[in-house]
């Protein structure tokens, strides 16, 4: 039996975690494995199967929450485990700084087996050096295969049961078993470009005075349909526009140093059970304890979500509109220049798109006049966001830029009811609130919703031995050196 074998398994016994060696078929060598220590357990495979194969059969040989796929080097993978344990019993710090990784990327994945292999795809295909960063994967209590497409990829799979408890949880928790001197965030549905990890390393590794820095959607999105196209055009669009220092913070594609990550007490999971703005409100609370957020959109990656109408109007109105303008109207504007979708000519067309359906509602009584009042509205609007639409005919052509128009008008409207709807809401409901249960646990000192697991157990994947002259596959196997 290997004596990195051997060494792996007394750490496993000492730190009281379970460790499966994955492709042991002869049942001496079984036998022996499972004698090293009461937390080793040995898992049989077939002969031929691959390294992505492996560790499906060992994550699915386990009912652990937190599942570490390691090599059986003995120094590193030594410590990443103590790292990794002291993380999940609240040990603070990881004992060996110089041993972590730059960068911790975190996905958090909710019944996405279908677009997730191409997200972690592109993270392996980064052009940044794999013992710079880790990947760790949260599943948010999928049904689907989601865990399984995870352990292909993955450094580390974190699973969740019961109710998906939203990307905000998933993120903290996905930070909680990371190692990385800087925290991303990656959403499963965005395909990254390989040099977007290397950008937020380089520009959180040189600039000292950076807390945070995000990227953006780039110009090719693949969901087929005109308002994909438009959506996705539209935050590329406002991102570009707005390089520079930013008053908010994006998950979908975006780093923040741990420490500071940590100072403001990572994302709001008690408020922001379901994809909202746990993003924007996280910035907010980065900005407001000084600390500098950038906007850097040459970190770019491809969004793959296919935008519905009914889904548009929701989101803007349900999951962000409201609950922005209920953060804003609690806490106040941004302690620095309007933040992206709030300045000053978006405000503008707000107003202007609100007073169009105004006066197009009176002209059923004023005739001509009220129309003409609504005619110049709308070429107001036209003339604020010629720019867009010019960066839309470029891209689309003139008749598709023109089929945008009404929708970026749609966007504007929602935008306009669901600040009244916040503005309502907070005059007669006050602060949004945890629910009593939330309360009840916050009250007697957890710091998190829902509670801690009361038992992390982790499992370490051994590969079987591979053939000298086999070609190594570097994005099967997983090295945290």
């Amino acid at each position: 039996m290997p004596d990195h074998l051997r060494d792996l398994a007394t750490s496993c016994h000492a730190l009281g975690i379970e460790l499966v060696v994955v492709g042991v078929a002869d049942r001496a060598v079984t036998h022996t494995v499972e004698q090293l220590s009461p937390a080793v357990r040995a898992v049989a495979a077939p002969g031929s199967a691959t390294a992505a194969e492996l560790r499906r059969i060992g994550l699915a040989s386990t009912d652990a929450d937190i599942i570490a796929f390691v090599d059986t080097t003995p120094a590193g993978a030594i410590r990443r485990l103590e790292a990794l344990v002291l993380a999940t019993r609240g040990g603070g710090d990881t004992p060996n700084p110089k041993a972590e990784p730059f960068l911790s990327v975190t996905v958090p994945a909710h019944g996405c087996a279908e677009t997730l292999p191409r997200c972690l795809r592109a993270l392996r295909a980064s052009d940044l050096a794999p013992a710079q960063w880790e990947l760790v994967v949260v599943d948010d209590a999928s049904t689907d295969e989601t865990e399984l497409v995870a352990a292909e990829y993955a450094d580390t799979v974190v699973r969740l049961a019961g109710n998906p408890y939203g990307p905000a949880y998933a993120r903290n928790r996905g930070a909680d078993v990371s190692r990385g001197t800087a925290l991303v965030f990656v959403d499963s549905d965005v395909v990254v470009h390989p040099d977007a990890l290397s950008r937020c390393a380089e520009r959180l590794s040189t600039d000292s005075e950076v807390s945070a820095v995000f990227g953006c959607y780039d110009m090719a999105p693949e969901a087929p349909g005109l308002l994909s196209k438009y959506r996705n055009l539209l935050h590329h669009y406002v991102h570009q526009a707005n390089a520079g220092p930013a008053e908010t913070f994006w998950a979908g594609l975006g780093a923040v140093r741990r420490g500071v990550f940590q100072a403001v007490g990572g994302f709001d999971e008690w408020h922001y059970s379901r994809p909202q703005i746990e993003d924007i409100e996280l910035g907010r609370r980065l900005r407001r304890a000084g600390r500098t957020i950038v906007l850097d959109p040459s970190i770019q990656g491809t969004h793959l979500k296919r935008w519905t109408l009914g889904r548009m109007l929701a989101t803007d109105f349900k999951s962000r509109g409201v609950p922005w303008m209920w953060l804003l109207l609690h806490e106040g504007p941004s302690p620095g220049s309007a933040a992206l979708n709030l300045r000053r000519t978006q405000r503008w067309c707000v107003v202007l798109a609100g007073l169009v359906i105004l006066a197009a509602v009176a002209s059923l009584k004023y005739g001509w006049l009220a129309l003409g009042v609504a005619g110049v509205a709308g070429i107001a609007i036209l003339m604020l966001n010629h720019q867009f639409y010019m960066f839309l005919r470029k891209r689309l052509g003139l008749l598709s830029t023109l089929a945008c128009i009404p929708l970026h008008f749609a966007y504007f409207v929602v935008a306009l009811l669901s600040s009244g709807s916040g503005w309502i809401m907070q005059v007669f409901l006050g602060e949004p609130a945890p629910s009593p249960e939330r309360e009840a646990f916050a009250q007697v000192g957890f710091k998190t919703w829902p509670p801690p697991l009361a038992q992390r157990s982790t499992m370490w994947r051994a590969p079987t031995p591979r053939d000298p002259d086999a070609p190594v596959r570097r994005s099967a196997v997983s090295n945290p050196e």
